[in-house]
Order: structure tokens, then sequence, then C-alpha cells
């Protein structure tokens, strides 16, 4: 076990200090001592500054009358380890720090990757999956052979004490987790297998508990094997099953067993005892490809209780059946996709309630011509619960059910003077409810639909372009339907071999409430551009926004900005 108050733990954070502002997905050192080290520096970024006043009437003050902000972007890369800094200073507040204070590099020598400091790792979605820690760890990719081996050791999660003791001002408390683990994978000619292992404990002496706190330091271990496979040119198959074995407070004393059990094969991994649990996972994918055709289904089955330290988040209790399908037709004009699938929990048939789940999704994308282009989504999520204990005597059956429907048609054309672009998109979602076999709908659900139209008008020869668009939102929830309507138009040109940009839009929104007129709100903005010699960039922004109504106190809002960037 990695033991933080060794004086190793120590050092490995002193030296990653000094490496602290040193971030790369992987560093080739091979080269080093070839070139001369100018030679195989570079200096990119930028540095801007923006200037911001801002003034309003019949409203609070959404920020301060006039304020400023300087910032600054750098980066230095040296045999290929990027060392990024930046800076920034406001009129407000002043921040100055390193945008990776989660310090750390992965340098590369030929076969051979390391990674020290804030790092993370795939082992395999079950045992260690992508988990950001502080260590060290690495990668061996063994030359002339099929074999690569992975390893990492270092804290996953730093302690957070109690306040006072007993409660805590902003963040949830937790004991210092320390992990570890190694991967070993086999590729042939027509897939790959590994086998991963991986261990997580927390340390019981990092915080001090109390009595009324329900957090109780963890221990878990997890064993996971991946096979990847391809049957034949065409069908192909991917899985991963892993067992784990979770210990909700290793404070207790060990008990043993003379049963055949995962605890005892892995003893010297697993001290088990009355709070141990142990559960299985697995995820298994069957594809068949062929030419512009695929066809897929997916089995996923996690355990109750199965939990594992090396996961972000991981949902157990389920049990899921998901097929797919994708296809294009007609010289790929037309594009088809689609999936169904069906998920249970109470696995173990323990609970109150069984919860199924339907889910179903169906994507159609059709070529008409070079000029038009229809496309279509659909999806269905519906949710059941039904009472499976017999002592319950509350026996309403409930279901949710919720659609998603969208179109949008898009029509574009050019000529050596004009170009025409048509965009029309609809939107339309819908949640409904069945309980005690009554459905309920809009007046115990919602419902929200979104459509716009727009045109632009391209005068090739100079360069501008117009636009104008129609807009309409509607929302109902219980008892209350609001909607708006309104136009846009906006207007935009270069100038000077577009060294110079400008930019010109308007639009206005009626707002009503259950058919009622509330109020109107207009929004003018406007943006000039200068760029010169591809390093200087000028810019000048502003916004005006009213909103004006026979109920409402009538509102103004003014906002100017200018604002430099030099790149290099």
């Amino acid at each position: 076990m990695l033991n933080p108050n060794l004086s190793i733990s120590n050092t490995i954070i002193v030296v990653l200090v000094v490496f602290s502002c040193f971030s790369a997905s992987s560093q080739d050192l091979s080269t080093i001592g070839e070139k001369p080290i100018w030679k195989e520096t570079k200096i990119t970024g930028g540095i801007g500054g923006s200037l911001v006043g801002y003034d309003t009437r019949g409203q609070a003050a959404q920020r301060p009358p006039f304020y400023w902000l300087i910032n600054a972007n750098i980066n230095i890369d040296v045999y290929g380890m990027s060392i990024p800094f930046s800076a920034t200073f406001t009129s407000q507040n002043q921040d100055f720090a390193q945008p990776f204070n989660q310090f750390g590099l992965s340098p590369k020598y030929k076969w051979v990757t390391a990674h020290l400091g804030f790092r993370s790792m795939q082992f395999s979605q079950y045992s260690l999956a992508g988990l950001t820690f502080l260590g060290a760890g690495v990668e061996l990719e063994i030359p002339d052979s099929k074999w690569t081996v992975k390893a990492m050791g270092g804290r996953l999660i730093k302690a957070i004490p109690l306040s006072n003791g007993l409660n805590v001002v902003s963040e949830t408390p937790a004991f210092e987790r320390w992990g570890y683990g190694t991967n070993v994978g086999y590729k042939h000619k027509t897939g790959q297998i590994g086998f991963s292992i991986f261990k997580g404990q927390d340390v019981s002496t990092s915080i001090n508990t109390d009595s009324l706190l329900l957090l109780k330091p963890a221990e878990n271990v997890v064993a996971a094997i991946t096979l990847q496979q391809k049957i034949g040119k065409r069908l192909s198959f991917n899985s991963e099953f892993a067992l784990s074995a979770f210990t909700r407070d290793r404070r207790l004393d060990p008990t043993e067993s003379n049963e055949f059990g995962y605890e005892n094969n892995f003893g010297w991994l697993v001290k088990s005892n009355s709070s141990t649990v142990t559960n299985s996972a697995f995820t298994g994918n069957l594809t068949y490809s062929v030419k512009a055709h695929s066809f897929g289904v997916t089995y996923r089955r996690v355990g109750p209780e199965f939990q594992s330290m090396g996961a972000t988040y991981l949902n157990n209790d389920l049990e899921e059946v998901t097929g797919n399908i994708g296809t294009a037709v007609f010289n790929r004009k037309l594009n088809l996709a689609g999936s169904l699938g069906f998920q249970r929990n109470n696995l173990a048939d323990n609970l109150y309630t069984d919860d199924r789940r339907v889910i179903g999704s169906a994507n159609v994308t059709w070529l008409v011509s070079q000029k038009v282009i229809l496309s279509g989504i659909y999806s269905n999520f519906r949710a059941s619960s039904d009472p499976s204990a017999v002592n319950v005597l509350d026996t309403i059956r409930f279901v949710q059910v919720t659609a998603n429907y969208g179109l949008v048609a898009t029509y574009s054309s050019s000529s050596e003077k004009f170009g025409h672009n048509i965009v029309l998109s609809n939107n339309y979602q819908q949640a409904n409810s069945i309980s005690d076999g009554d459905l309920q709908t809009v007046e115990n659900g919602s419902e929200f639909y979104n459509s716009n139209l727009s045109y632009t008008l391209s005068l090739i020869p100079n360069q501008i372009n117009l636009t104008a668009a129609a807009n309409y939102n509607q929302f109902i929830s219980p008892g209350i339907v609001n909607e708006a309507i309104g136009p846009t138009l906006a207007v935009s040109k270069p100038f000077f071999n577009r060294k110079l940009t400008t930019m010109l839009a308007y639009s206005l929104f009626n707002n009503y409430l259950d058919k009622k007129f509330q109020d109107t709100s207009s929004n003018i903005m406007a943006s000039l551009g200068f760029s010169y010699k591809e390093h200087h960039q000028v810019k000048l922004d502003g916004r005006f926004l009213t909103r004006t109504g026979s109920t409402s106190t009538p509102i103004d809002e003014i906002q100017a900005a200018l604002s430099y960037n030099y790149t290099f």
C-alpha cells in the first residue's frame, strides 16, 4: 500500500513543484542534444486588454459602470515539453496563477512514457477509468513484442477536514484516498486482451471524525478483464468483466471464511470484514458491419452495490439490452440511424419497487439534392415504477414519458453574384405522466416548442451578407403559457481586404403570458474590428437593450467595449 507518510512521497512533491508549470500529453526526450536548445525552443501566445463601459436605467446595475481587464497567455515549447503561463489583471480583482495548478508532465523516451504529478490513466471502464491522481505512473510499449504494461500509484482524493470538528463550511468532508494498480495487455492480429487490478484505500487518520458523522474510511479492490476480438471480416466483439470487493469501513476487525469466494482468492489484497460487499459488472457488445451498414447489440449488467474507487461515477443495480442500427442507402444520400433499449433495476429483488425504462431514438438525414438537405430526429424516454413487495400498501403505478422531435430543412445556392441560404428549424419537447392508469398530459407535464426561419443573402462581389430571421418560442407548464415572437435583422461587410470587419444586428421580441401581451424587448448590437499584419487585432463592440411594457418599468441598458490583442 502507498503510505502518504513516507518521505519518498514528500520528495516527489518537491520535485514536482520544480516542474509545476510543465504539462504535455507526452514529451519525446530522445531528441535532446541533437540541436542547440534555442533551435528546439518555440514561444507562442498573446497579450490583450479590454476597456468596458456600462450603464442602465430602470433596474439595478448588473456590473460596475467602468472596468478594465488585461490578460496574457504564453506557452514555451522545449523538446516537446509545454510550459504554459497565464496572468489576468482586472480593476475589480487581480489574479496571478498558473493555468495548470494541477501540475504534471509525461516525458517519453522511446517506448517508455512516465507520468508525474497530476495525471490520469485509463485501464478499463470498471477499474481505473481516467481518474486524476497525484503521483507517478508508467506505460511500456515493449518493442518487438505484443505486450503493453501500465502501472500507477498516487493520491486520488485530498483530505477535506471537518470545520471545528463538527461542521463543514463549503465542502463535503472526505478522507485522504490513495490508490495504485497495474494493467497488462496483449495484442494479436485480430484483437487484444487485457487484465487490470486496482486498489484504493482511505487513510483513516487523515481527518478527525465525529461520532455523529456517517463518513467511514473505505477500501476497494477491482479486478477486470477486457477483450476485443474480430470474428471474420464483418463481426466484432468487445467486452469487459470486473469483480469488486468494497469495504465500507476498513477499521472493523477482519473476518475469515472457509467458503470459496473472491475475498479468499485475493486475500493478500483484500482484508474483508462485516462491511465488505462483493459484486460483479459486465459489458458486452456485438457489432456486424458491411459496407455502409452496421447492426449491433449491447448487454450490460452492473450488480447491486457494485462500486469502484477508480471510476468517477458508475450506475449500479441495473441490467440493460440495447440494439442499434446505422445505414446509408441510395448512394449514401439517405442516412438512417436508430436505437432501442430496455433497462431494469432491483436485480437482487430486495427493493420495494421495480423501475423499468425504454429508450428509443431515430435520426434521418436526406441529401435531397446539392442544394436541399432535410434532417429529422426523434427520441423517447419512458420510465415506469411498479410495486414489487407484497407489504406495500400504496400500489400506484407511475409512468413518465419524455419525447423530443426535431426537423431541420436547409437550402443553399450560389452564383458569381449572389448566394442564398435558407434554414427552417423546428423542435418540440413533451413530458407526460401516467398515474393509476390515467394519462396526465400538459396539465401535469410540460411542453416546449421552438421555431426559427432565417434567410441570408450574400452579395458576393461586394462581400455583403444580409440576414433576416423570424423566431417563435412557446413554453407550456401547468397553468402557464409563455410565448415570445419577433424578427432579427443583421448585416455584415469586410473592408480593405478583410482587414476591417463590420457588423450590425437588431432583434425584437414581443412577450406574452397566457396570450396577454407583457412587454417588448429589443436589442441592437454593433461591432467594428481591425487586423494589422496578422498579429494585432483591435475591436469595438456595442450593445443597447430596451424593454418596455404596459405594466412594467421601462428598462434601458447600454454597454461598450474596446479591446486589443497581440499574438506571436
